[in-house]
């Protein structure tokens, strides 16, 4: 049996003028639930609800979020013996009570947002809690007893202002997901090294000059967010993490990158996202054409919102009586590197399949755009969708559209990795197409300008991003039901002969995915190839 407290945000926190406010607790039996509803004024009245002996042996979740609680924690919450779940987030505490340790079958702690300066020691909760969240708070320091949590597969810490961290930190050897973002970290612990089931690490926005040696036993790290530090040259312990796939470390000081990385069958082979833009070893940008007009705010005619990035927000807008669409950037940098960076990028590439800038806006810093008619072929990955875009149930490419999109795709990248740029975040959710098959790929925020002779491996690790799009794509590639052709066939052709072309269209797309995503990066196609190949296959299929 459970139940699940939740808590609105209305809920005063004294019981004198306060609304009532309806509290429900889920309760569930035998595989049914059952919704009980309480109205209490105020968390006077709450307390009293939770020391009922039925809720304080049934009660799994409490969720406190949003509510001031300037007295601190309830005393009652750290009483509920079945409690799983508690969410302190954003409520104002200076701390977390020594007594939640008495929860001992808690699993998830939240409390992040708040004022908290210290941590209890939770080693008590060692053989229950899977992730603790203290991100936006103001710790200097984490306890030592921290590192008891052996079972902890989930820790927020970003935000702080952290200085160190525990020599035994490494004791969290259940870690999949570690947040220690924006602190004022000069160093990781060398035990570190222990961290083997570390998929996703956060260390963006630090003072790191380097990491440990060690980390190179982290085998298991696929996401590495590392921008915004001190390095000055790629950590070598990155070099040959097997699983690696999304490396940042962009704007630190790194003056050179390891040379003859595509001769290392090793070094680094299932990479395919990376951005090191801001950093001195990158050359400029290509020069963008002379005229660029420049616009003043009053210029344009604002619309809807059409999306927004890492760096800023889109909008549809009206500008010299024409519709574009207006990227304004919220600050002078984002996750993935600095504005001007990307805006000098997007000013020096022109190609039909890539986003067309029109002009730049001074203040507030942007750029017009030539409006594009398609939609994002797919959602930006989550979490739960580790560095995989989700895509929705009902997308299907017809054989010949996903071949135009590969060829579009192509063809925007080999222009690119001619200029020396490498776009760095080749998703699906970063492609756009219309009802008419044009396709047009945006969102240069994490790209960066490179020496394609002294560094071919770019080139090869971003085909492996292209190759995991294409295996996507084709995977919701078929010939149409019932023999019919996707496209108007030329007198001669049967309609049998054109489902048969477009089937191996199918296969030819799905061998050409493998060979870009799966084999080593020496070994696979570079971009004028693909291009050529896809050209090809479109000049076989029967018109």
């Amino acid at each position: 049996m459970a139940a699940r407290v939740v808590v609105p945000a209305l809920l005063a926190t004294t019981v004198a003028g306060a609304a009532a406010v309806t509290v429900f607790f889920i309760h569930r039996r035998n595989g049914s639930s059952k919704k009980v509803s309480l109205t209490v004024r105020g968390l006077l009245e709450l307390e009293k609800a939770c020391t009922d002996a039925d809720t304080r042996e049934t009660v799994a979740a409490v969720e406190l979020q949003g509510i001031a609680l300037y007295a601190g924690v309830p005393a009652v919450v750290t009483t509920l013996r079945t409690l799983v779940r508690l969410d302190l987030g954003t409520t104002g505490i200076a701390e977390l009570p020594a007594s939640i340790s008495n929860l001992k079958n808690l699993q998830v702690l939240l409390a992040p947002r708040n004022k908290l300066t210290t941590l209890p020691d939770l080693s008590a909760l060692a053989s229950s809690l899977l992730q603790l969240d203290v991100g936006s708070n103001a710790l200097e320091a984490v306890p030592d007893s921290l590192c008891s949590l052996s079972r902890l597969r989930t820790l927020n810490l970003m935000g702080n202002q952290l200085v160190r961290l525990p020599e035994r930190f490494g004791d969290l050897r259940s870690l999949r997901l570690l947040g220690l973002k924006s602190n004022k970290l000069t160093q990781l612990p060398a035990s570190c090294s222990r961290l083997t089931d570390l998929v996703e690490l956060f260390i963006t926005d630090n003072r790191l000059t380097d990491l440990p040696e060690g980390m190179s036993a982290c085998t298991s790290l696929v996401k590495l967010q590392a921008s915004f530090n001190a390095f000055t040259n790629l950590p070598t312990c990155l070099l040959h993490l097997p699983r690696l796939e999304l490396l940042r470390v962009a704007v630190c000081s790194i003056q050179s990158l390891p040379p003859q990385l595509l001769q290392d069958a090793a070094a680094m082979p299932r990479l395919a996202w990376f951005s090191v833009a801001g950093n001195p070893v990158c050359p400029g940008p290509p020069c963008a054409a002379p005229g660029l007009p420049v616009v003043a705010p009053e210029e344009l005619e604002l619309g809807q919102k059409l999306g927004d990035g890492a760096s800023g927000d889109v909008f549809r807008a009206v500008w010299r009586g024409q519709l574009v669409a207006v990227k304004f950037f919220r600050a002078d940098v984002s996750p993935d590197g600095r504005t001007e960076d990307e805006v000098a990028l997007a000013i020096g590439l022109q190609h039909p399949h890539l986003t067309q800038v029109l002009a730049r806006v001074l203040e507030p810093h942007g750029l017009v755009l030539r409006l594009e008619t398609g939609s994002p072929l797919a959602h930006k990955p989550t979490s739960a969708h580790l560095l995989r875009c989700k895509w929705g149930d009902d997308v299907r490419f017809p054989p010949r559209r996903a071949l135009g999109l590969a060829a579009a795709v192509a063809d925007a990248l080999r222009y690119c990795h001619a200029a020396g740029v490498c776009h760095g975040d080749v998703y699906a959710h970063n492609v756009l197409m219309d009802e008419n098959g044009t396709v047009t790929l945006c969102d240069f925020g994490a790209s960066f300008s490179y020496d394609r002779a002294a560094q071919p491996f770019w080139e090869a690790m971003e085909v492996r991003a292209y190759g995991l799009m294409l295996k996507d794509v084709v995977e919701r590639a078929a010939a149409p039901a019932g023999g019919a052709s996707s496209g108007k066939q030329a007198g001669a052709a049967s309609s049998g002969d054109a489902v048969e072309a477009e089937a191996g269209v199918v296969a030819a797309l799905r061998g050409l995915a493998e060979r870009c995503a799966e084999l080593p990066p020496a070994r696979r196609p570079l971009f004028e190839a693909v291009w050529a190949e896809l050209q090809q296959l479109q000049a076989r299929l029967p018109q």
